[in-house]
């Protein structure tokens, strides 16, 4: 069986978001959920279990931040827009969300159904959840 791989583009240098990005697609209330449209703040890169698990395990010691979403069983690792190259497509599984999608994004404290994975949420460089993705899903 053939491994799909996520194509990315160039690697930024580091991409935390600042309060004043963060505060544009946060929900103001650190329990609730604002709907977001990927594309602009970001683009997401959905992975279900238990790729998703074998993602982070891949990930190591690096800080990244996702959103859990618990009732789906899966990940979103946000990315800067326009960083990956393939159109937005299911992968084997998993997928690729730009425009024309939207997610439900939590606020710092989650939710009983999505939450982020620690207190500081912030994009995910692309090249290093491309390498982790790559590393996860081979035999």
């Amino acid at each position: 069986m053939e491994v799909p791989v996520l194509t990315f583009g160039p690697a930024p240098e580091t991409l935390p978001c600042t309060h004043t990005d963060l505060r544009e697609w946060l929900p103001d209330d650190p329990f609730g959920v604002r709907l977001v449209a990927t594309g602009h703040h970001f683009d997401a890169v959905k992975v279900p279990d238990p790729l998703a698990r074998a993602v982070v395990a891949a990930l190591g010691g690096h800080e990244t931040s996702f959103i859990e979403d618990l009732s789906e069983g899966s990940c979103l690792w946000l990315v800067t827009p326009g960083s990956i190259d393939a159109p937005t497509a299911a992968r084997n599984g998993y997928a690729v969300l730009s425009v024309g999608w939207h997610i439900g994004v939590p606020g710092r404290q989650g939710t009983t159904r999505r939450q982020w994975n620690g207190p500081h949420p912030r994009l995910t460089q692309p090249c290093l959840l491309q390498q982790a993705i790559e590393r996860a899903t081979q035999p």
